[in-house]
């Protein structure tokens, strides 16, 4: 194995480790893998893959694309490693969409004896898948996080694949322009005749368009003098127009000083107007006051009445009163001068008895 072989390995390996798969396991080297085709085992469970296995690169495309290179083509369904390498460059080589047959071809005739520049080949279209997938933006990223070296690598490897691509469609392409050359000169004799041909008709046609084209300058003259004319009454109208626009327009501005004069004269009016509303507010609430004051005066002099006829009331009653007290002095004078003629009485009547 050569050194060059070794780095690229190196480099296979470190793009393999952005894998999911690869964060709990250890991926290892092992050459020895290399000459021995025995039948594997289910290494589901595995801490160590070898990356010169079949399980290895099943391992990438179960995570690239898992509809495709999902269980039913796990290496431990197939008898021998030589099957399983078989049944995954197959699909390897239909996800591609046949577009690497060739090299696909190539390692399918050396599965017996499979060496390191198969593996970097079968890698390589691992890689190409990666980055032509549905999650390649993840891909893209995860090689971004390499060394500058790998990724320089991974570069040349799609650069290479992307000529061997273009090789092969050139070689089609060769094979298809020289039938097609083939068949031109076979119809060569018939189009020079019907170019001959055609060059009379061209001829005619050439005739026909000149004296169509004389017509056709003729009637343009005569128009263009019609518009010609047009023009100029149209421009002496636009004149007018603008003439009566200009004078519209002075008018209006003249209008709009007047308008603007007297809106000034009553915005002045209706300032005078408001002052003159303020003072009478302030008018108006001193009568309110004014009001107030004497609606409690007439309060006062209502209760200064109601007094005075209390007063003329009790007056009266005083003086009634007092007319009474005189009636009952005279009144007590006569009992009292009524009990002594009783008196006076009583004794007589006890001195003759």
């Amino acid at each position: 194995m050569g050194d060059m072989e070794k780095q690229y390995m190196i480099h296979i390996k470190e793009f393999i480790q952005t894998f999911c798969f690869a964060k709990n396991v250890e991926i290892i080297m092992d050459e020895s893998n290399l000459k021995t085709n025995v039948k594997t085992q289910k290494e589901n469970n595995c801490k160590v893959i070898n990356i010169y296995s079949c399980y290895a690169i099943w391992l990438c495309m179960n995570e690239i694309y898992p509809s495709w290179f999902d269980i039913s083509i796990h290496p431990a369904q197939f008898e021998t490693e030589i099957d399983a390498y078989e049944c995954l460059l197959k699909y390897l080589n239909e996800y591609h969409e046949k577009k690497y047959e060739k090299i696909t071809k190539q390692i399918l005739d050396k599965l017996s004896a499979l060496t390191i520049n198969e593996f970097i080949d079968i890698y390589s279209l691992v890689i190409l898948a990666a980055l032509v997938s549905d999650d390649k933006q993840k891909h893209i990223n995860n090689i971004l996080s390499v060394s500058h070296e790998t990724q320089k690598y991974i570069h040349n490897v799609v650069e290479h694949l992307d000529k061997e691509v273009i090789n092969e469609s050139l070689r089609t392409e060769i094979k298809q322009l020289k039938e097609k050359v083939k068949y031109f000169e076979m119809e060569n004799d018939n189009l020079n005749n019907c170019i001959t041909e055609k060059n009379k008709i061209i001829e005619e046609d050439k005739e026909k368009m000149n004296n169509l084209q004389k017509q056709i300058n003729a009637a343009c003259e005569k128009t263009k003098n019609q518009y010609m004319n047009q023009i100029e009454e149209h421009e002496k109208k636009i004149n007018e127009l603008q003439n009566n626009l200009e004078k519209q327009m002075k008018d209006k501005l003249h209008i709009e000083n007047d308008l603007k004069n007297k809106i000034k004269e009553l915005e002045d009016e209706q300032n005078i107007l408001k002052q003159e509303n303020a003072n009478i507010d302030i008018l108006q609430n001193k009568i309110n006051t004014y009001k107030e004051k004497l609606e409690s005066m007439m309060t006062i002099q209502n209760i200064n009445k109601e007094l005075e006829d209390k007063l003329k009331e009790n007056t009266q009653k005083m003086v009634d009163m007092e007319g009474e007290m005189e009636k009952l002095k005279i009144e007590t004078t006569n009992i009292k001068i009524y009990k002594d003629k009783c008196a006076g009485y009583y004794i007589y009547l006890s001195f003759d008895s």
